[in-house]
């Protein structure tokens, strides 16, 4: 029986013996391997949330998805790292290398491999990281069709509100020291978002500086729509109770393209 044939099978017993007499899926798309892998640890109880570029590229952001992140409760990142060993999906220890580069973006996650490169441009995983690291709450939470593939396997999945996307990023940035590697990737992040989803712009982030294209883009005409949403989730009583100062520091970003000295204010 092939791997594909089998992930048209409810039970995902089938998959679990092909690991056991050897057949490891990894080689095979990985679409599929995501798919089934999302759909087991559903099934034994992992409350999955769609995180970082995943959720990005809802927002606008034209992002090639080269690893899948996904937060899971503090209380099941062992029971969801298991589930992905046993399914043939490797736990891979980080390098060096990446720890330096990516900060705690490598050293807090659970990096399985889902492809037969192990290194390298063709390699994709799954990321596994403790909710609490994102700093977002159930209350932030929405449910929506995964974005990486439509499955009957994986209907639905849990996501961050828009809102609590940004307010995420901020808080996260409150958590960090200033210029370390976690510190600039939430800035930049941040600043793509901003970007692509709050000022629609094609080519994502402008810097102020650079008055020229500042102009080219329009972006002062593009601002003050900017403004009204992020404002707008106030009104709609989107922003929590004492998020009033992420919603400011957002509006500063979006007018100046920096985000202002952060300390809460509310």
């Amino acid at each position: 029986m092939s791997f594909t044939q089998t992930l048209t099978r409810p039970s995902p017993k089938h998959f679990t013996s092909l690991v056991l007499i050897g057949e490891s899926p990894l080689g095979r798309d990985p679409a599929e391997v995501l798919d089934f892998a999302l759909s087991r640890l559903q099934e034994v109880g992992v409350k999955l949330i769609e995180w970082r570029a995943l959720i990005y590229r809802r927002m606008k952001v034209p992002l090639m998805v080269k690893d899948y992140s996904y937060l899971v409760p503090d209380d099941q990142v062992a029971l969801a790292s298991t589930t992905l060993a046993d399914l043939g999906l490797p736990l891979t220890a980080p390098t060096k290398f990446n720890l330096n580069v990516y900060g705690d973006f490598e050293a807090r996650g659970r990096r399985h491999l889902i492809t037969r490169d192990t290194s390298g441009f063709l390699a994709q995983h799954i990321m596994l990281y403790p909710q609490s690291f994102s700093i977002l709450s159930e209350a932030d939470l929405e449910t929506a069709p995964p974005s990486h593939h439509i499955s009957p396997r994986s209907p639905t999945i849990r996501v961050p509100s828009v809102p609590a996307v940004y307010a995420s990023l901020i808080r996260m940035l409150l958590n960090c020291p200033p210029l370390g590697s976690t510190w600039t990737i939430l800035q930049c992040e941040l600043s793509e978002l901003v970007g692509y989803h709050l000022l629609d712009l094609c080519d994502g982030f402008v810097d102020p500086g650079d008055e020229q294209e500042w102009k080219n883009k329009k972006v002062d005409e593009k601002i003050p729509s900017a403004v009204d949403i992020v404002q707008s989730w106030g009104k709609n009583g989107r922003w929590k109770d004492g998020e009033g100062w992420i919603a400011e520091a957002l509006v500063v970003l979006v007018r100046t393209g920096d985000l202002p000295p952060l300390a809460r204010t509310s």
